[in-house]
């Protein structure tokens, strides 16, 4: 289930970034993420608590010296919201982004095995096909 909440605050933090980001670029983000998170624990992929302090540091440092970040704390403002809050709130979140990275990660490893390393190309049309099947395989709702 796709909360349209998320979607929202999705276009309204990317518009920080890129002036064209639509709902259907956030809810096409969400669907992507959720979807390809629901195959990679299927396919009985983890991401220990370790692993996911260091991703979620990772972005925080990356963040911090961001060319932007002054504008991003404004936003946080505006919902009266901490940076340390925001980065707290979005833990789940990275979790979900770090396993199915994991399992992509994983399937292109896969086709270099294969048939060697895949051009942009190759590669683009390996993940339409890996996210169609993951969409086929289940439910999207929206609340």
């Amino acid at each position: 289930t796709i909360d349209r909440r998320e979607i929202d605050a999705m276009v309204q933090k990317a518009s920080l970034f890129m002036s064209d980001y639509s709902e259907r670029d956030a809810e096409n983000f969400i669907i992507r993420r959720e979807t390809l998170y629901a195959v990679a624990l299927s396919e009985g992929y983890a991401v220990s608590d370790e692993e996911a302090n260091e991703y979620i540091q990772l972005q925080i440092d990356m963040s911090s010296k961001a060319d932007n970040l002054d504008n991003f704390n404004e936003y946080l403002a505006g919902y009266g919201m901490s940076l340390e809050e925001y980065w707290k709130s979005q833990s789940e979140t990275l979790r979900k982004e770090l396993l199915y990275s994991k399992y992509l990660n994983d399937q292109r490893e896969r086709i270099i095995k294969q048939s060697g390393e895949p051009d942009d190309e190759e590669w683009n049309a390996e993940m339409r096909r890996i996210e169609e099947e993951a969409r086929a395989a289940f439910v999207i709702e929206f609340r």
